[in-house]
């Protein structure tokens, strides 16, 4: 009896144990992790029903270009080749080397990159996709490829072996395996670990692959590949990674000692007339030290840049060597020979401050970089150098071994000639260049990039300038041999202004004489003849200064200083403890350097600031107090019923009437829901219908591993931001934007966290392949194409990550600090450009009922950094939220965070009254502090109005028109989990049915 006792117990207890489990796991999937199970699993399918004032009206605001998912996959995959084929840079080509003649397309293939390609970097941009190798590309284009050697690496220990590791992530360690290069990632974040470069050494060359060389000896093509990714920077010091000695004090940018000893084996089969010619391709985003290519003791005959090629780079790659594709790609960076004497080296490493406690910002909060090197980023630094030195006012720099290969530098088969087709010409403000372009080459057809700087007058102790900056650039068409074309290029006085944040505050355009130089790349300046009126042109301006008073055209109100308490940071003379301002009146005495003790010992305001978290009951800049910025004592409406859906917004301006009646009918609980809770996603608001959207990473297309449509969805590795600039042609930003756009159609995908366009300030930042340049007028020009092409198809593009994240390491919270100039005519001016020359064409219902059309900027969403700005979380900064942003280049639209894991100083409240709309938080936990005050309130429905202006314009309404209403079925993972509460409930039920019946017969 006892005995049957015990068991009924164990038996109830078992039931509890299960009805307990069942309702957590409902609790949790439906809450915290509701929006993640619809990221994964799916979420269920929208219906839209029709009323009869709805009827026969047309929703197709959208129509893709293509009949099918083959055909947009096909027509992916040739645009995704023919921008790797325009992005590749020819960087030597001795003796005309390439193209290779058909007799010379039996080829060996060295080293271990190629077998294991650099497609991508690691992080937001990963995607899943099938990219072609470097063998299959070439053997498709009629090459042999030396089976031998490619198996001898493939095969290789360091290619096969699997490693296992745990890696440290922002959501606790992680499991790891990989082969081949010690870089790692997970979770969007990366890590080096052990030998990272990864090259099989020449010891372990067998015998016999000599044997192989002589079938294969039409060229010896020599694969170098540097890797990088979101969440760490690259090595400037390999001690930690290098198997070698001798190359632990290197940098990873610099060859190893392997690779060395690789170049000088193949030289040595070349000498011995095995090969005769010797062709290096470097796969590497990021810029390396290439004086290797100049070194006699290699015998390199040609290399090519290919960046980081996705998904169809190799048959580009194949395309240029065998001479299809005439090289036509330009450095987007300055390759230098010696990267540690570049000035931003000086100031890039990981710091933390010693008398700051970061654990009150959360992650890495604590960290802080100074960019003492101002506007001198890139060129800026070593053309400004050169001309310095020039005029002997930089003793010890020499420009000829100090840059390799200047910025927008890039050979090619053909020959072009270059000159202005009449003069140039200047009225209402603006000048015009038109440039007859000609190819002079007897066989190659091709494309050549024409490219304008303009020299600014400076005076010694005046407003930073450096000695050029480009400020036009365009691409011809397919020249062929003794054809000409002639590109019409403009620029705007205002483009020639500069930043005076000492002086007036605003942008000046000096007194004097503007030179502009029509060049083949940013050091042509130097190798012109003066007064050659083919390809110099001069003009004289009278002062202008663009203050409150007098905006630049471009502007909504005037650009003033916002940033003062950043800028104030910095000197002008050398002082302990403080970063000190470079200038170009004196290099020598101002370059930067090295952070010390005092440097890393944080003043008291400063320590203070980052001490600090928002607190929306006192903050005196976006508080619930008098004199904040967004106080109000006036309750918003909310809850009204005036009729009206959101799809009756569509086309209309942001500031058309009709937004108040429609923020007058919001749920403000909706309201709280979508901007706490925006990880891939808005959230639907069925009150004013607004449907839910699909929102996806990265910049080398949809990243689709966070999607539950990846295994359906046609998507495609395109090549890296940056080789996607390194063709110069805003024609193909355009097509890749639009293709993006049609992929996103087809998938029902609606935002797009992309493209990212921060600063390449060095070369050693993790996530350079993902940006475009170290030039923010190539970035920005580019980035307004791509924006306005996947606009077209109703994608809006979250510009990222704005702004001054231009390191990884250490980025969460990171105190940035740079004077107001450089934030504004580098780190900036990207995301300025973008958003002020971005256009869209969208459709939408007219007031007759008819389909019409009108244009709109196309830039409608922004995603902010991790860092803060000086102290200030970049999210949490009205100055650059709103008042740069929205007030002076008047953006309308969305602004998301960055991803949101809780930490303190990325405060959601502060972040939505600033300008910071949604928080890119993945778990369905997101709240604001305060939603009920009428301060909370007032910047809540700001924020709903940004978010709805962002997706009403977008092709997340497609099918919806005025009167319908929006529901969704149930996922197929809710069903699932009601499924299993109903067997749940079965076992329950009959469990405790069986026990009450065992319990009555016992008692019998």
């Amino acid at each position: 009896m006892e005995q049957k006792k015990k068991g009924r117990t164990v038996g109830a207890v078992l039931l509890v144990i299960l009805l307990v489990l069942a309702v957590v796991v409902n609790v949790v999937l439906t809450g915290p992790l509701y929006t993640v199970m619809n990221m994964y699993f799916g979420k269920g399918d929208a219906i839209i029903e029709e009323n009869e004032s709805s009827a026969g009206i047309d929703g197709n605001y959208y129509t893709s270009d293509y009949a099918s998912a083959e055909e947009l996959l096909s027509a992916s995959e040739e645009l995704a080749q023919r921008i790797e084929g325009e992005g590749i840079v020819l960087l030597k080509n001795d003796n005309s080397a390439l193209p290779l003649s058909d007799g010379e397309r039996a080829v060996s293939l060295f080293g271990r990159t190629s077998v294991d390609p650099i497609y991508t970097g690691a992080g937001s941009a990963a995607t899943e996709s099938s990219p072609v190798d470097y063998k299959t590309a070439l053997e498709e284009d009629g090459f042999s490829v030396n089976p031998d050697l490619y198996d001898f690496y493939a095969n290789h220990a360091i290619s096969t072996t699997v490693n296992k590791v745990t890696m440290p992530t922002g959501m606790g360690d992680m499991p790891v395996e990989y082969t081949g290069r010690g870089f790692i990632s997970s979770m969007g974040s990366a890590m080096f670990i052990n030998d990272i470069i990864a090259e099989v050494p020449v010891q372990d060359y067998p015998d016999s692959l000599k044997d192989s060389f002589t079938s294969y000896n039409g060229a010896a093509i020599v694969f170098i590949g540097r890797v990088g990714g979101e969440g760490c920077d690259l090595p400037t010091d390999m001690s930690d990674y290098a198997p070698r000695e001798e190359d632990k004090d290197k940098t990873y940018l610099e060859l190893s000692s392997i690779e060395e000893e690789m170049l000088a084996y193949v030289k040595e089969q070349k000498d011995a007339g095995v090969f005769s010619k010797i062709i290096v391709v470097c796969n590497t985003a990021n810029a390396m030290e290439l004086s290797f290519l100049e070194d006699e003791a290699y015998g390199i005959d040609a290399a090519l840049w290919v960046g980081c090629i996705g998904d169809q780079g190799a048959r580009a790659l194949a395309d240029v060597l065998t001479g299809e594709v005439t090289p036509s790609g330009r450095t987007v960076d300055t390759y230098v020979y010696d990267l540690t004497k570049e000035p931003s080296f000086q100031n890039f490493q990981e710091l933390y401050y010693t008398n700051v406690d970061g654990s009150i910002g959360g992650y890495e909060s604590g960290s802080f970089i100074e960019y003492e090197e101002g506007i001198y980023v890139g060129y800026r630094y070593y053309e400004t150098a050169a001309a310095e030195a020039l005029a002997g006012n930089y003793p010890g720099f020499d420009y000829d071994t100090a840059v390799q290969y200047p910025f927008g530098y890039g050979l090619s088969y053909a020959d072009f000639t270059m000159e202005y087709d009449g003069a140039p010409t200047y009225a209402d403000d603006t000048f015009t260049f038109n440039v007859k372009v000609t190819n002079t080459s007897d066989t190659y057809s091709g494309r050549q990039v024409v490219q304008i700087y303009a020299e600014a007058p400076y005076t010694y102790g005046g407003v930073e300038k450096s000695k050029v900056v480009l400020v036009a650039f365009g691409k011809t068409e397919e020249l062929e041999p003794g054809a000409s074309q002639t590109l019409t290029l403009t620029v705007p006085a205002e483009a020639l202004a500069s930043y005076d944040y000492k002086g007036e505050g605003c942008y000046v355009l000096d007194e004097g004489d503007y030179t502009f130089y029509l060049s083949d790349n940013a050091h042509s300046w130097a190798e012109l003849t003066q007064g050659d009126g083919s390809r110099i042109f001069t003009q004289r301006l009278e002062k202008v200064v663009y203050n409150e008073d007098n905006k630049r055209p471009s502007d909504m109100v005037a650009a003033v200083n916002q940033f003062d308490q950043v800028s104030d940071v910095f000197t002008d003379e050398p002082q302990e403890g403080a970063p000190l301002n470079m200038t170009r009146a004196d290099f020598a005495g101002t370059f930067p350097t090295t952070p010390t003790a005092a440097d890393m010992e944080a003043e008291e305001a400063i320590k203070t600031d980052l001490e600090t978290v928002f607190d929306e009951k006192t903050d005196p800049t976006l508080g619930n107090v008098e004199g904040s910025i967004v106080y109000t004592d006036e309750m918003p409406t909310a809850g009204a019923s005036n009729g009206l859906t959101l799809i009756d917004l569509r086309g209309k301006d942001y500031d058309d009437p009709g937004w108040d009646l429609l923020l007058d009918q919001l749920n403000m609980s909706e309201v709280a829901n979508m901007l706490a809770n925006a990880g891939y996603n808005t959230a639907e608001m069925l009150s004013i219908g607004k449907p839910a959207t699909l929102d996806y990473d990265g910049p080398m297309g949809w990243s689709t591993w966070v999607s539950a449509a990846g295994g359906d969805a046609v998507c495609l590795g395109f090549p890296a931001q940056e080789v996607l600039a390194a063709t110069w042609s805003e024609e193909l930003a355009y097509e890749m934007g639009k293709m993006v756009g049609e992929q996103g159609l087809y998938n029902g995908f609606n935002g797009w966290y992309a493209p990212a366009m921060n600063t390449h300030r060095s070369a050693f930042a993790g996530r350079n392949y993902e940006y475009y340049s170290e030039d923010g007028y190539l970035s920005g020009k580019m980035a307004a194409r791509e924006v306005s092409g996947a606009m077209e198809k109703g994608v809006y593009c979250y510009l990222k990550h704005f702004a001054l994240n231009d390191k990884e390491d250490g980025r969460n919270g990171m105190a940035t600090f740079a004077n107001e100039q450089a934030i504004r005519e580098i780190y900036m001016k990207p995301f300025e450009l973008c958003v002020k020359e971005a256009t869209a064409t969208i459709s939408y219902t007219g007031e007759d009922g008819q389909m019409t059309t009108r244009e709109i900027k196309a830039t409608t969403a922004i995603m902010s950094a991790y860092n803060c700005i000086g102290t200030q979380w970049a999210g949490g900064n009205y100055a650059m939220m709103t008042q740069v942003l929205r007030n002076e280049w008047g953006f309308d639209g969305a602004v998301i965070s960055d991803y949101y894991g809780g930490n303190p100083y990325m405060d959601p409240d502060e972040g939505v009254r600033a300008g910071n709309d949604l928080m890119l938080n993945t778990f369905a936990d997101g709240s604001l502090s305060d939603s009920t005050s009428a301060t909370g309130v007032a910047a809540m429905r700001n924020a709903a109005h940004n978010v709805l202006y962002m997706v009403v314009n977008s092709n997340a309404m497609q099918g919806i028109t005025s009167g319908v209403t929006i529901h969704y079925a149930l996922a197929g993972w809710q069903k699932a989990l009601i499924a299993g509460d109903v067997a749940v409930a079965v076992i329950v039920v009959a469990g405790a049915a069986l026990l009450l019946r065992k319990k009555k017969t016992v008692k019998a």
